[in-house]
């Protein structure tokens, strides 16, 4: 399901490159200083985006952020694809590998940010369009 979405979005003349991004996650922060905590998406002219969460890892917190001011980040309420409330970030308990999430609003960025990580490594994309 992710690649075909990626696939899609990617075959979309108005799409730019610099609206996806694919990272892994390998460790935990409070901020992105260290860069293997997060992944990263500018999403300056889009109004809506997914974001994608798969691999193997254990005690995991990921938050879903976002900033406009490229400063300040607050949670991000992201609704699952599958159908469900929406959420600001999952925990090993609420995520299986490979669930993506959509959200809507006009950001700089966005981000996902590992809270916690005891082991593994997630593979994280976001994908961010306009309209």
């Amino acid at each position: 399901m992710i690649r075909l979405l990626i696939a899609l979005l990617l075959a979309t003349p108005a799409f730019a490159a610099d609206h996806l991004k694919t990272g892994t996650i390998s460790t935990n922060g409070n901020d992105c200083t260290t860069a293997t905590a997060c992944v990263v998406l500018s999403t300056v002219s889009t109004s809506k985006g997914t974001i994608a969460v798969r691999g193997t890892w254990t005690g995991a917190d990921f938050r879903f952020e976002a900033t406009t001011d490229n400063t300040i980040w607050s949670p991000l309420a992201a609704t699952p694809s599958s159908g469900g409330s929406a959420a600001t970030g999952v925990t090993t308990t609420t995520i299986g590998s490979g669930l993506t999430w959509t959200w809507t609003g006009g950001y700089s960025q966005v981000r996902v940010r590992a809270g916690a990580l005891q082991s593994g490594t997630a593979i994280v994309t976001i994908i961010a369009t306009s309209g």
